[in-house]
């Protein structure tokens, strides 16, 4: 995949710009994915199609029931997906930072979903174990290659691309920004900032996931947060 980023992108009068109005100019894949280009991946998505993008949506549970026994609301895409605006997380796509969670887990785990839960065991007053959970696999969500690939494009993501606050830590780390946009009450165009990611890349420890409402861009807002919490786990 090669493209060249000017900023926009333009299809029957739609127009997607690139956050702040940044031009990144010829990308491969993993640049892309990097600097987050919102105008390559609406062209990636055009060339993928509705179809392809409901599918691999759907594989990810989104419109589907997610393994946690807690309230919450469901994540999804549009049946008939405006395709420009779903290939960049916009538009009538909706997802909760617990299910982002639960994807970025996959990716860290070669692929495998395994079953959320809340206590790992019970022990009495003495030590002595009561009972206790064991990990099972709930679904593979994707391949281990491709889980593979997604490691790399988000660890260079953190050498090099939106994420690079989390770089040069005792710790590595790989994932994700996001600056999804919505219209407030006032009818203006406002922000959340998003980041997803795992740490110490090679043997996973910790999955975050955060989102900061109505803040900015993902790297400016998401990423320091993420970072507290990394750097909270390390230091204890």
């Amino acid at each position: 995949f090669s493209y060249n980023c000017t900023g926009s992108i333009t299809v029957d009068n739609h127009t997607i710009p690139c956050f702040g109005g940044e031009v990144h100019g010829s990308e491969d894949f993993t640049t892309a994915f990097a600097e987050s280009c919102n105008t390559a991946f609406t062209q990636i998505g055009l060339d993928l199609g509705g179809s392809n993008l409901q599918k691999t949506a759907e594989d990810l549970l989104f419109n589907k029931k997610l393994p946690i026994p807690i309230d919450y609301t469901k994540s999804s895409t549009p049946g008939n997906p405006l395709l420009m605006q779903t290939s960049i997380g916009q538009g009538n796509t909706l997802v909760s930072p617990m299910h982002m969670a639960l994807i970025t887990s996959a990716i860290a785990n070669d692929g495998k979903l395994m079953q959320p839960y809340y206590i790992d065991r019970v022990e009495t007053i003495n030590g002595t174990k009561v009972k206790s959970t064991k990990p099972t696999v709930y679904k593979e969500l994707m391949t281990a290659s491709e889980a593979a690939t997604l490691t790399n494009l988000m660890a260079e993501v953190v050498n090099r691309g939106t994420g690079t606050q989390l770089s040069g830590e005792s710790y590595s780390a790989a994932g994700k920004t996001g600056s999804a946009e919505y219209y407030g009450a006032d009818g203006s165009i406002k922000t959340h900032s998003w980041f997803i990611g795992f740490s110490n890349v090679e043997d996973p420890d910790i999955v975050v996931s955060v989102i900061a409402e109505e803040s900015g861009s993902g790297s400016e807002v998401a990423v320091p947060i993420a970072q507290k919490i990394f750097d909270a786990y390390y230091n204890n």
